[in-house]
Protein backbone atom coordinates (compact mmCIF):
# COMPACT_ATOMS: atom_id res chain seq x y z
CA UNK A 1 0.00 0.00 0.00
CA UNK A 2 1.36 3.48 -0.53
CA UNK A 3 1.90 4.51 3.06
CA UNK A 4 3.83 7.50 1.78
CA UNK A 5 0.95 8.72 0.27
CA UNK A 6 -1.77 8.20 2.87
CA UNK A 7 -0.02 9.63 5.38
CA UNK A 8 0.14 12.94 3.34
CA UNK A 9 -3.75 12.73 2.48
CA UNK A 10 -4.11 12.31 6.06
CA UNK A 11 -2.31 15.32 7.32
CA UNK A 12 -4.44 17.52 4.56
CA UNK A 13 -7.64 18.58 6.29
CA UNK A 14 -10.61 18.16 3.07
CA UNK A 15 -11.98 21.42 3.41
CA UNK A 16 -8.63 23.11 2.53
CA UNK A 17 -7.86 23.54 -1.31
CA UNK A 18 -4.48 22.34 -2.09
CA UNK A 19 -3.12 20.72 -5.43
CA UNK A 20 -3.34 16.87 -6.72
CA UNK A 21 -2.11 15.45 -10.02
CA UNK A 22 -2.98 11.93 -11.20
CA UNK A 23 -1.15 11.06 -14.18
CA UNK A 24 -2.92 8.61 -16.51
CA UNK A 25 -3.41 7.47 -19.89
CA UNK A 26 -1.36 4.15 -20.79
CA UNK A 27 -3.96 2.98 -23.10
CA UNK A 28 -7.73 4.58 -23.51
CA UNK A 29 -8.97 1.68 -21.03
CA UNK A 30 -6.48 2.40 -18.75
CA UNK A 31 -7.62 6.44 -18.69
CA UNK A 32 -11.30 5.19 -18.15
CA UNK A 33 -10.25 3.39 -15.05
CA UNK A 34 -8.39 6.48 -13.59
CA UNK A 35 -11.21 8.36 -13.84
CA UNK A 36 -12.36 6.27 -10.42
CA UNK A 37 -9.39 8.02 -8.48
CA UNK A 38 -10.33 11.39 -9.80
CA UNK A 39 -13.72 11.18 -8.66
CA UNK A 40 -12.67 9.59 -5.33
CA UNK A 41 -10.03 12.18 -4.71
CA UNK A 42 -12.71 15.10 -5.95
CA UNK A 43 -14.98 12.99 -2.83
CA UNK A 44 -12.61 13.23 -0.56
CA UNK A 45 -11.43 16.56 -0.82
CA UNK A 46 -14.07 18.55 -2.46
CA UNK A 47 -11.97 22.06 -2.22
CA UNK A 48 -8.93 20.20 -3.96
CA UNK A 49 -7.76 21.50 -6.86
CA UNK A 50 -7.02 18.67 -9.34
CA UNK A 51 -5.17 17.69 -12.98
CA UNK A 52 -4.89 15.06 -15.11
CA UNK A 53 -1.65 14.79 -16.60
CA UNK A 54 -2.16 12.84 -19.99
CA UNK A 55 -1.28 12.69 -23.26
CA UNK A 56 -2.06 14.74 -26.15
CA UNK A 57 -4.61 12.65 -27.83
CA UNK A 58 -6.40 11.61 -24.96
CA UNK A 59 -7.04 14.88 -23.19
CA UNK A 60 -10.08 15.40 -25.53
CA UNK A 61 -11.88 12.90 -23.76
CA UNK A 62 -10.74 13.94 -20.46
CA UNK A 63 -12.31 17.50 -21.05
CA UNK A 64 -15.25 16.13 -22.42
CA UNK A 65 -16.03 14.19 -19.05
CA UNK A 66 -14.66 17.34 -17.06
CA UNK A 67 -12.74 15.36 -15.00
CA UNK A 68 -10.27 17.52 -13.28
CA UNK A 69 -10.03 21.25 -13.28
CA UNK A 70 -7.04 21.25 -15.72
CA UNK A 71 -6.09 18.70 -17.86
CA UNK A 72 -2.40 19.10 -18.99
CA UNK A 73 -0.90 17.35 -21.88
CA UNK A 74 2.58 15.45 -21.71
CA UNK A 75 4.89 17.37 -23.83
CA UNK A 76 7.16 14.62 -26.07
CA UNK A 77 10.23 15.96 -24.77
CA UNK A 78 9.51 15.65 -21.24
CA UNK A 79 12.79 15.59 -19.23
CA UNK A 80 13.81 15.05 -15.48
CA UNK A 81 14.47 18.86 -14.92
CA UNK A 82 11.11 20.06 -16.26
CA UNK A 83 8.86 17.10 -14.73
CA UNK A 84 10.50 18.14 -11.32
CA UNK A 85 9.34 21.73 -11.91
CA UNK A 86 5.75 20.73 -12.93
CA UNK A 87 5.65 18.18 -9.70
CA UNK A 88 6.82 20.67 -7.10
CA UNK A 89 3.57 22.39 -7.54
CA UNK A 90 1.83 19.54 -5.75
CA UNK A 91 0.82 18.10 -2.59
CA UNK A 92 -0.40 14.39 -3.88
CA UNK A 93 0.78 13.04 -6.84
CA UNK A 94 -0.65 9.49 -8.21
CA UNK A 95 0.45 7.55 -11.00
CA UNK A 96 -2.01 5.51 -13.06
CA UNK A 97 0.64 4.80 -15.82
CA UNK A 98 2.87 1.82 -16.05
CA UNK A 99 5.46 1.40 -13.51
CA UNK A 100 8.48 1.83 -16.07
CA UNK A 101 6.83 5.26 -16.96
CA UNK A 102 9.29 8.40 -16.61
CA UNK A 103 11.70 6.16 -14.41
CA UNK A 104 14.11 8.83 -13.54
CA UNK A 105 11.60 10.70 -11.65
CA UNK A 106 9.53 8.00 -10.47
CA UNK A 107 10.69 8.80 -7.05
CA UNK A 108 8.49 11.83 -6.92
CA UNK A 109 5.44 9.43 -8.26
CA UNK A 110 2.91 7.25 -6.31
CA UNK A 111 2.47 4.32 -8.05
CA UNK A 112 0.07 1.38 -7.27
CA UNK A 113 1.75 -1.64 -5.86
CA UNK A 114 1.61 -5.07 -8.10
CA UNK A 115 -1.89 -6.80 -8.32
CA UNK A 116 -1.27 -10.03 -7.69
CA UNK A 117 -5.42 -10.40 -6.28
CA UNK A 118 -6.40 -9.68 -10.38
CA UNK A 119 -8.20 -6.95 -8.78
CA UNK A 120 -10.21 -4.91 -11.63
CA UNK A 121 -7.87 -2.19 -12.69
CA UNK A 122 -9.46 0.65 -11.43
CA UNK A 123 -10.45 -0.90 -7.65
CA UNK A 124 -6.33 -1.49 -7.92
CA UNK A 125 -5.86 1.90 -8.26
CA UNK A 126 -7.88 3.26 -5.49
CA UNK A 127 -6.52 0.79 -3.40
CA UNK A 128 -3.32 1.75 -4.01
CA UNK A 129 -3.88 5.38 -3.09
CA UNK A 130 -5.74 4.29 -0.12
CA UNK A 131 -9.47 5.23 -1.45
CA UNK A 132 -12.66 4.24 -1.68
CA UNK A 133 -14.74 4.47 -4.80
CA UNK A 134 -16.65 3.29 -7.43
CA UNK A 135 -16.48 2.09 -10.93
CA UNK A 136 -15.53 4.84 -13.76
CA UNK A 137 -18.61 6.14 -14.80
CA UNK A 138 -18.72 9.15 -17.73
CA UNK A 139 -21.77 11.86 -17.67
CA UNK A 140 -22.41 14.08 -20.36
CA UNK A 141 -24.39 17.01 -20.04
CA UNK A 142 -25.47 17.20 -23.53
CA UNK A 143 -26.65 14.00 -25.76
CA UNK A 144 -27.92 13.65 -28.95
CA UNK A 145 -29.81 10.29 -29.09
CA UNK A 146 -29.82 7.61 -31.69
CA UNK A 147 -32.73 5.11 -31.15
CA UNK A 148 -32.18 1.94 -32.69
CA UNK A 149 -28.59 2.45 -33.49
CA UNK A 150 -25.50 0.31 -32.16
CA UNK A 151 -21.99 0.95 -31.78
CA UNK A 152 -19.77 -1.36 -33.06
CA UNK A 153 -15.83 -1.24 -32.76
CA UNK A 154 -15.10 -3.98 -35.07
CA UNK A 155 -11.27 -5.39 -35.05
CA UNK A 156 -9.73 -4.90 -38.58
CA UNK A 157 -6.76 -3.41 -38.26
CA UNK A 158 -5.22 -4.97 -34.88
CA UNK A 159 -4.82 -8.67 -33.79
CA UNK A 160 -8.66 -9.29 -34.20
CA UNK A 161 -10.76 -11.42 -31.78
CA UNK A 162 -12.96 -12.36 -34.92
CA UNK A 163 -11.33 -12.77 -38.97
CA UNK A 164 -12.82 -9.56 -40.99
CA UNK A 165 -15.20 -12.07 -42.86
CA UNK A 166 -17.03 -13.65 -39.21
CA UNK A 167 -17.28 -9.61 -38.73
CA UNK A 168 -19.19 -9.39 -41.85
CA UNK A 169 -21.12 -11.85 -41.02
CA UNK A 170 -21.98 -10.32 -38.05
CA UNK A 171 -22.73 -6.66 -39.32
CA UNK A 172 -25.16 -8.51 -41.89
CA UNK A 173 -26.94 -10.27 -38.95
CA UNK A 174 -26.97 -6.98 -36.38
CA UNK A 175 -28.31 -4.97 -38.98
CA UNK A 176 -31.82 -6.90 -39.72
CA UNK A 177 -32.88 -5.12 -36.26
CA UNK A 178 -30.33 -2.37 -35.54
CA UNK A 179 -28.79 0.65 -37.74
CA UNK A 180 -25.08 0.49 -37.05
CA UNK A 181 -22.13 3.39 -36.19
CA UNK A 182 -19.20 1.45 -37.11
CA UNK A 183 -15.84 3.02 -35.36
CA UNK A 184 -12.60 2.70 -35.53
CA UNK A 185 -9.28 4.59 -35.77
CA UNK A 186 -7.78 5.80 -39.17
CA UNK A 187 -5.62 2.54 -39.44
CA UNK A 188 -8.89 0.61 -39.73
CA UNK A 189 -10.52 3.00 -42.30
CA UNK A 190 -10.16 0.20 -45.23
CA UNK A 191 -11.74 -2.56 -43.13
CA UNK A 192 -14.41 -0.91 -41.68
CA UNK A 193 -15.44 0.37 -45.31
CA UNK A 194 -15.12 -2.80 -46.31
CA UNK A 195 -17.94 -3.93 -43.74
CA UNK A 196 -20.02 -1.03 -44.78
CA UNK A 197 -19.84 -1.46 -48.50
CA UNK A 198 -21.80 -4.92 -47.63
CA UNK A 199 -24.81 -3.65 -45.65
CA UNK A 200 -27.91 -2.42 -46.84
CA UNK A 201 -28.06 1.38 -47.39
CA UNK A 202 -29.01 4.01 -44.60
CA UNK A 203 -28.21 1.10 -41.75
CA UNK A 204 -24.84 1.41 -41.33
CA UNK A 205 -22.33 4.92 -40.85
CA UNK A 206 -18.55 4.91 -40.56
CA UNK A 207 -17.23 7.39 -37.89
CA UNK A 208 -12.76 7.25 -38.04
CA UNK A 209 -10.46 8.96 -36.39
CA UNK A 210 -12.83 11.21 -34.26
CA UNK A 211 -11.13 12.61 -31.39
CA UNK A 212 -12.53 10.36 -28.27
CA UNK A 213 -14.30 13.58 -26.97
CA UNK A 214 -16.52 13.75 -29.60
CA UNK A 215 -16.58 9.24 -30.45
CA UNK A 216 -18.44 9.85 -26.10
CA UNK A 217 -20.87 11.49 -27.31
CA UNK A 218 -21.62 9.85 -30.33
CA UNK A 219 -21.48 6.55 -28.30
CA UNK A 220 -23.83 8.22 -25.29
CA UNK A 221 -26.57 8.46 -27.86
CA UNK A 222 -26.68 4.99 -29.17
CA UNK A 223 -28.94 2.29 -27.90
CA UNK A 224 -26.53 -0.60 -27.41
CA UNK A 225 -22.45 -1.05 -27.95
CA UNK A 226 -21.20 -4.33 -29.67
CA UNK A 227 -17.40 -3.75 -29.29
CA UNK A 228 -13.84 -5.79 -29.41
CA UNK A 229 -11.44 -5.64 -26.44
CA UNK A 230 -10.93 -2.16 -27.33
CA UNK A 231 -10.87 1.24 -25.81
CA UNK A 232 -14.06 2.46 -27.30
CA UNK A 233 -15.53 -0.41 -25.22
CA UNK A 234 -14.38 0.53 -21.98
CA UNK A 235 -15.69 4.10 -22.77
CA UNK A 236 -19.08 2.35 -23.90
CA UNK A 237 -19.09 0.75 -20.46
CA UNK A 238 -18.33 3.73 -18.32
CA UNK A 239 -21.01 5.37 -20.15
CA UNK A 240 -23.73 2.61 -19.17
CA UNK A 241 -24.38 1.23 -22.32
CA UNK A 242 -25.51 -2.19 -22.56
CA UNK A 243 -24.45 -4.40 -24.92
CA UNK A 244 -21.19 -6.74 -25.20
CA UNK A 245 -17.79 -6.97 -25.15
CA UNK A 246 -15.66 -9.65 -27.07
CA UNK A 247 -12.63 -10.92 -26.02
CA UNK A 248 -10.18 -13.30 -26.43
CA UNK A 249 -8.11 -12.59 -23.35
CA UNK A 250 -7.56 -14.83 -20.33
CA UNK A 251 -9.33 -14.95 -17.23
CA UNK A 252 -6.57 -13.06 -15.24
CA UNK A 253 -6.33 -10.52 -18.14
CA UNK A 254 -10.23 -9.75 -18.20
CA UNK A 255 -10.22 -9.69 -13.96
CA UNK A 256 -8.24 -7.06 -14.59
CA UNK A 257 -9.07 -5.00 -17.58
CA UNK A 258 -12.41 -5.83 -18.81
CA UNK A 259 -15.14 -3.66 -19.08
CA UNK A 260 -16.13 -1.91 -15.65
CA UNK A 261 -19.60 -1.99 -16.11
CA UNK A 262 -22.29 -5.05 -15.25
CA UNK A 263 -24.53 -2.85 -18.31
CA UNK A 264 -21.60 -5.04 -20.73
CA UNK A 265 -21.32 -8.82 -20.85
CA UNK A 266 -18.64 -10.51 -21.99
CA UNK A 267 -18.13 -13.54 -24.35
CA UNK A 268 -15.17 -15.73 -25.41
CA UNK A 269 -14.77 -14.26 -29.36
CA UNK A 270 -12.51 -17.06 -30.43
CA UNK A 271 -14.80 -19.81 -29.82
CA UNK A 272 -18.38 -18.09 -30.37
CA UNK A 273 -19.63 -18.21 -34.09
CA UNK A 274 -21.14 -14.90 -35.36
CA UNK A 275 -24.65 -16.29 -35.29
CA UNK A 276 -24.26 -17.22 -31.41
CA UNK A 277 -23.02 -13.73 -30.97
CA UNK A 278 -25.38 -11.76 -32.44
CA UNK A 279 -28.21 -13.97 -30.28
CA UNK A 280 -26.50 -13.40 -26.97
CA UNK A 281 -26.31 -9.40 -28.41
CA UNK A 282 -30.20 -9.32 -28.96
CA UNK A 283 -30.88 -11.30 -25.56
CA UNK A 284 -29.29 -8.96 -23.66
CA UNK A 285 -31.07 -5.65 -25.56
CA UNK A 286 -34.40 -7.50 -25.46
CA UNK A 287 -34.16 -7.71 -21.66
CA UNK A 288 -33.61 -4.50 -21.48
CA UNK A 289 -36.48 -3.36 -23.23
CA UNK A 290 -38.53 -5.48 -20.58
Amino acid sequence: MMDNLKLAADRLDSNLNFKIMVASGVSIGGLVHSFSVLEAFRQKYPMAHIELLTWPHYASLAQKCNVANIIQTMPANLTRASAETYFARFDIMASCLAPGFLADVKRMLRVPETNPDLLPCWKWYLNGFGLDGAPPRITLDRVEKRPGWIAMHAATASVPNLPLPKWATLCRLIVKDYKLLLIGGLPERGGLASLAAGLPKGSVEVACGRPLGVLAGMLAGCYGSLMHDSGPGHIAAALGLHGLSLHHKDDANLAMWGPASRTIAVMNAVTASPEEVADRFRSILESVAL
